[in-house]
């Protein structure tokens, strides 16, 4: 009898509802809200009103920087006609084949799997922040050991080179070592870094790591999570570093998909721009792997451009062969006992909303209301590590324990967590056939969970979410997967609790593990690029046979500082690049600061054949376009800077062929903060910070700037077409608001993720210290305000949201 039959208080429309989830439709979803609660950070109905106008605005930001990012791309083209943000795969619908209707439009490259797949002597490095065996990891982890463990069975030469913070132990150490796995842990910088996020930081730490390792890989792997790729393909983008190396990014899944699968909506410009750098670096791989049809096809939905060579292939399978054989023994010793065949049901996964723990408590209650007794004598587990389900509330399993508690039929039920357990353990434990197995996911990936269920024959269901099916042999699909519903789960579960021995039958993988294994091979071998043999660079950037040299027109404002601009001056005689001109534009000084510019400078700039450009104070945006308005006609660049800043001698060499390699319209650059007064004492003591830019998009840049500092190169078309900086007396931040224009012109902007190029001075006193920022933030956000004004009003509460979270934190709104 099926637990349908008779009539249930939760059915499936109302499961539907109590769980709905957002579609966020861009032709008819905008807030207007007037409340005086606005401005002392309001209650939490305005602050979920905030996020839900954060996530929708950033939606529009970051589909229109995509849209900008297309015209540099070949091939790019608009994928999706219909951009989907549902939560996932909670809703039947989303599971038909129609959720993979726009997988044509990836360019599908099958693996060549041929008897010559010989990786022997590859070199191989993988970086990531979980690995399996080391605390804290999770999926990604244990996927990562199975592909360096697989690489290096086949004689490859692979690293592992670790970005997270734990601690390897030194047994595992020594396993990967007999295996033939170099693993590092790679050192913090030795300067400091800001902003000093997760992703910017890991991602730096790679960069340093490959950038003493030029070309030494043949193939570099990173994950799409927290966006780790980012610099390292910024760098080969631009042309400096990895010439030689193949980059794949892996889709495991993005935070933001996570999030929302889990029901949590970006609150912190931490949860922007980690999105926006995760898909910043997935749309620049070389190569992307996607463990299954569903996740790539997600991205796409969600207005990812994918990059033209994308991989179907599923990850490696896990192999402890001896947990699998002791289990068996286990099996037939248990079976010869006359016992029920299910005495445990267990919850396998995180304890999180996306894994679905509340999902099987609401099947629990739907089966036992219409069988009582069924339940009597089998254990319920919760096999997984907890989370909080929010800020208020720490513990995943606390909740759970109370949902029991207060629950008339499940009350009495024997409870158990097991949320200590490492993998071996898990699998131990998931193995005995006479504990059912349930993993009912909202939306998945390919989950490690159904992988290690198959491949260690233990008696499971799952939720037909996301890219479960294709992990299961067609032919068993229908006896092991549910809709991610109550009464389907209920009923799926009162059916294998009433099987016996004789019905129970492992489920096989949809392809033998095996053939995973050759795909896996045969696809490094296809990717890889025999290179010559590797000649380490005598400096950072490439030495090109031929130079980029377009002329180039030093922008440098000047103001009551003449021997600081003198020293300036002579530094950039020694530029290694020689297409160059200054103009030096005086913002009105003081009348004894004249006469030492009579006296001082213009004797050097004269001899230098400069020239000193005398104009009404008019603040530093008015400044630099006096400085464009008398550059010469054969300009092809300008380069904007100050008089208490200094570059490297191959800046503008540098800067140049970034801008011709990657087409950039402006470049701009991380740099050193220093405290000295020649560059050769800060280059000497570096010991100030470095400052990163993500190169973020127009959702960051309404809340900070992601894109550069005021040195920057621009081309004069863009200049031209961006209208120049706007004029406003002692406001500041003209270079954040000239890059936010720039973005809604659908310029591409390019940052290199190289510190020793720009020096800015840092001083007590400046205008970044006395400026007001609140007046700073609405003068780069009027771009903004102007491209969606039927938007602005919601803007600008997602501005005054920000800044008042902000306050009440005794924290800066900015990166």
């Amino acid at each position: 009898m099926s637990i349908r039959d008779l009539p249930e208080e939760l059915d499936d429309e109302g499961y539907k509802e109590k769980h709905r989830r957002f579609v966020l439709n861009p032709q008819n979803s905008w807030l207007r809200y007037y409340d005086d609660k606005l401005a002392k950070g309001g209650n939490k109905a305005v602050k979920a009103v905030f996020f839900f106008a954060c996530f929708f605005l950033a939606y529009l930001l970051v589909q229109s920087a995509h849209q900008s990012d297309c015209s540099y791309q070949s091939g790019c083209k608009n994928r999706s006609s219909v951009t989907d943000f549902t939560y996932g795969t909670i809703l039947a619908g989303r599971n038909s084949d129609k959720a993979y209707n726009d997988l044509d439009l990836i360019r599908y490259n099958s693996v060549e799997n041929s008897p010559d797949s010989n990786i022997r002597g590859l070199r191989v490095c993988i970086f990531t922040a979980e690995f399996g065996g080391i605390f804290p990891s999770g999926g990604i982890g244990y996927v990562l050991a199975e592909l360096a463990n697989l690489l290096a069975s086949q004689k490859a030469y692979v690293t592992v080179a670790y970005l997270g913070s734990g601690k390897l132990d030194e047994t595992l150490a020594k396993d990967l070592r007999e295996r033939g796995v170099l693993f590092i842990k790679l050192p913090e910088p030795d300067i400091e870094v800001a902003p000093n996020h997760i992703s910017l930081v890991g991602s730096y730490k790679a960069l340093l790591y490959l950038r003493d390792k030029h070309n030494h890989f043949d193939i570099i792997h990173f994950n799409d999570y927290l966006g780790h790729a980012i610099y390292p393909l910024f760098a080969k983008r631009q042309g400096w570093l990895l010439e030689k190396t193949t980059v794949v990014v892996t889709l495991h899944g993005t935070t933001m998909w996570s999030r929302l699968a889990n029901k949590q909506y970006p609150e912190t410009l931490d949860d922007i721009s980690v999105n926006w750098i995760e898909r910043k670096a997935i749309s620049t791989a070389d190569f992307i792997w996607s463990p299954s049809k569903f996740i790539a096809t997600s991205l796409i939905s969600e207005g990812v451009i994918l990059p033209e060579n994308v991989v179907i292939l599923k990850n490696a399978p896990p192999t402890l062969e001896h947990i699998n054989s002791k289990h068996e023994e286990s099996f037939d010793g248990k079976t010869k006992r006359n016992m029920p065949f299910t005495n445990e049901i267990v919850f396998f996964g995180r304890l999180e909303m996306r894994k679905g723990p509340l999902l099987l408590i609401d099947a629990l209650v739907a089966l036992s209301k219409k069988h009582p007794t069924i339940l009597k004598h089998i254990k319920i587990s919760f096999l997984g590590r907890d989370t909080p389900v929010d800020k208020w509330h720490p513990s995943y399993k606390e909740k759970i324990r109370q949902d029991f508690l207060s629950s008339k039929h499940l009350m009495n039920l024997n409870l158990s967590f097991l949320d200590n357990f490492d993998r071996e353990q898990a699998i131990s434990y998931i193995s005995n056939p006479h504990r059912l197995i349930i993993i009912p996911s909202m939306t998945e990936n390919l989950p490690g969970t159904v992988y290690e269920s198959i491949e260690f024959g233990a008696n499971f269901i799952a939720a037909d979410v996301g890219g479960i099916k294709e992990m299961i042999h067609p032919d068993d699909s229908d006896r092991c997967l549910f809709k991610p519903l109550p009464l389907n789960l209920a009923t799926k579960l009162y059916d294998k609790i009433s099987e016996t021995y004789k019905d129970f039958k492992p489920v096989r993988h949809s392809e033998t593990p095996t053939s995973i294994r050759s795909d896996i091979i045969a696809f490094h071998k296809q990717i890889h690029q025999p290179s010559s043999q590797y000649q380490s660079p005598s400096q950072f950037f490439l030495r090109r046979s031929s130079k980029f040299n377009p002329k180039i027109t030093i922008c440098l404002t000047h103001y009551n500082r003449p021997e600081g601009l003198l020293a300036v001056l002579k530094k950039w005689k020694n530029q290694d690049y020689r297409n160059y001109d200054v103009i030096v534009v005086d913002d009105e000084s003081s009348q004894e600061v004249q006469n030492k510019l009579d006296k001082l400078v213009m004797p050097f700039m004269r001899k230098s054949g400069w020239t000193l450009l005398r104009v009404k104070h008019g603040y530093l945006g008015a400044a630099r376009n006096r400085c464009v308005e008398a550059a010469t006609q054969d300009t092809d660049f300008f380069f904007f800077t100050d008089d208490d800043d200094f570059v490297s001698n191959n800046a503008l060499q540098s800067l140049a062929d970034v801008a011709h390699h990657a087409r950039a319209d402006i470049v701009s650059a991380f740099y050193h903060l220093f405290r000295a007064s020649t560059l050769e004492e800060a280059v000497a003591k570096k010991t100030e910070s470095v400052w990163m830019f993500s190169g973020g998009s127009p959702a960051m840049g309404t809340l900070s700037n992601p894109f550069g500092g005021t040195l920057m190169l621009v081309s004069v078309t863009a200049f031209q077409k961006i209208g120049g900086f706007s004029e406003f007396d002692t406001v500041g931040c003209e270079d954040w608001e000239f890059y936010m224009r720039a973005k809604a012109e659908g310029l591409r902007i390019e940052v290199v993720p190289n510190p020793d190029l720009l020096y800015i001075q840092k001083k007590e006193v400046s205008m970044s210290t006395t400026m007001d920022m609140k007046l700073c933030s609405y003068r780069a956000l009027t771009p903004a305000l102007s491209q969606y004004p039927h938007l602005a009003d919601s803007f600008l509460m997602l501005r005054g949201m920000a800044d008042t979270n902000a306050e009440e934190e005794h924290e800066e709104v900015r990166w």
